[in-house]
């Protein structure tokens, strides 16, 4: 027969079992609201005016090279036209520090706007690679091309064919 005191081990054995799988559950469930508010909150950023008409403006710059954009659009020339980029570029780059950081699902990021994020970086990596040369060294700028590269990767998963219009 089984004792009493097996039994009671036992309850409370199965009790820890159940609030252990109660925690994790409900911690993936936290991690997957999260990610989605993000994503929320991305899509606001990048359905804003303010931020669409400062990315066409930018769009219609027309440069030959580095030195050719510097003097056109540097912070020598216009404090506003560089607070345009930077905004951007970094908005690029923390994305894609939260998306390394595992904060961001690359799958639903690159429904909301991988292409916008390739198409981005593909004007603006001449720059941004200069930049890194001649300034700020290897690391500027590193999580919006890594953003990049995952959304190419998702592309090249997904087996999608594109050709950006800018170019």
């Amino acid at each position: 027969m089984i004792e009493l005191s097996v039994i009671r081990d036992l309850v409370a054995i199965l009790g820890v079992i159940a609030g252990f799988t109660y925690y994790i559950i409900t911690v993936q469930n936290q991690n997957r609201t999260r990610k989605a508010q993000m994503l929320i909150n991305l899509q606001k950023d990048l359905s804003d005016y303010q931020m669409a008409l400062r990315g066409y403006e930018m769009w219609n710059w027309e440069w030959t090279d580095y030195d050719d954009f510097e003097a056109k659009y540097g912070s020598h020339v216009n404090l506003e036209n560089t607070a345009k980029r930077y905004t951007d570029w970094y908005w690029y780059n923390n994305i894609g520090l939260m998306l390394k950081n595992d904060l961001l699902d690359e799958d639903m990021l690159y429904n909301l706007s991988g292409t916008l994020f390739i198409m981005g970086w593909e004007r603006w990596e001449p720059i941004i690679k200069e930049y890194r040369v001649r300034f700020y060294g290897s690391t500027y700028m590193e999580d919006y091309e890594y953003l990049v590269d995952r959304m190419r990767q998702v592309q090249k998963k997904r087996n999608i064919k594109w050709k950006n219009p800018w170019n």
